[in-house]
């Protein structure tokens, strides 16, 4: 995927390309992440879209959930709560890089 040490560097138009590629698949993967969280609050909680929301960038940039609910959290919440904080940046590294191999 990447160039050797030894060999020329990529054109610019080539890098710019990949440049752009790895970009939409953060996007990607962090959209899909929220999508989930934001669909997981409003299934599981019975909380308003936009609340859910709020809830799920919070959780999923490692703040922790705004209003948490008032009764048992689902089993799926507890465990994408848990991984979220802490495990979401370094997952998504060790994705991207086995994303990125021919």
């Amino acid at each position: 995927m990447f160039e050797h040490r030894h060999e020329p560097l990529l054109a610019r138009t080539a890098f710019a390309a990949r440049l752009v590629r790895h970009a939409l698949m953060a996007t990607g993967m962090i959209a899909g992440s929220l999508g989930i969280g934001v669909v997981g609050y409003h299934g599981c909680e019975g909380m308003p879209w936009i609340d859910a929301l709020v809830n799920a960038a919070m959780i999923l940039g490692g703040m922790g959930p705004v209003n948490p609910g008032a009764g048992c959290p689902h089993p799926a919440q507890v465990l994408a709560t848990s991984r979220s904080g802490v495990g979401t940046r370094p997952h998504m590294c060790g994705i991207g890089r086995f994303l990125n191999k021919p």
